[in-house]
């Protein structure tokens, strides 16, 4: 049996991020989930580097989730991979949000991307669905069972097939 969700739903309960950071509001890419190798985030950053190199107008990607000590040195792989394609203005960590803040963003990203390589359950995407995002999930398991026809799919390291999807759904929207 699959988990059940406790997500503020409540529209006039969401809140935008209290975060002194400035982004899009309009046109913004996010992902939710601890940062750490199994949530795949290098998918999204090379998609990211992709789209600039072929002078796509780049949203700001939003990345949410706290890393812990020990995933440090992973983060510090992902910051050097955002420097290799030059878009650090594009990339906003935005570390651990509440309830509230992660609906807003589900309910207002032009597209919510998952990037995970390995889940038991994602609460993820799971919520993502719930508050109606436009996803775009990886296709390990258990994804796919989960969202089903909620979601469009790529395959895990197909960095290219991320950054068509990203085209495509864009301009859909």
């Amino acid at each position: 049996i699959y988990h059940g969700g406790s997500f503020a739903r409540k529209i006039d309960e969401l809140v935008e991020p209290e975060r002194k950071i400035k982004f899009n509001l309009k046109n913004f890419i996010f992902t939710a989930g601890s940062i750490s190798p199994a949530r795949g985030l290098e998918d999204i950053i090379i998609a990211m580097g992709l789209l600039k190199a072929e002078g796509v107008n780049l949203p700001d990607l939003l990345i949410a989730g706290q890393c812990i000590d020990s995933m440090a040195s992973y983060k510090k792989s992902l910051v050097k991979l955002i420097n290799k394609f030059n878009i650090q203005k594009n990339i906003i960590w935005c570390g651990y949000l509440s309830e509230q803040e992660l609906g807003w963003c589900y309910m207002n990203s032009a597209i919510t991307v998952i990037t995970s390589r390995v889940e038991s359950f994602c609460m993820i995407a799971h919520e993502a669905m719930s508050y109606g995002a436009n996803i775009i999930s990886s296709d390990n398991k258990c994804l796919p069972e989960i969202l089903g026809e909620g979601a469009i799919y790529y395959q895990s390291y197909n960095s290219q097939q991320l950054c068509k999807l990203i085209k495509e759904n864009r301009s859909n929207n």
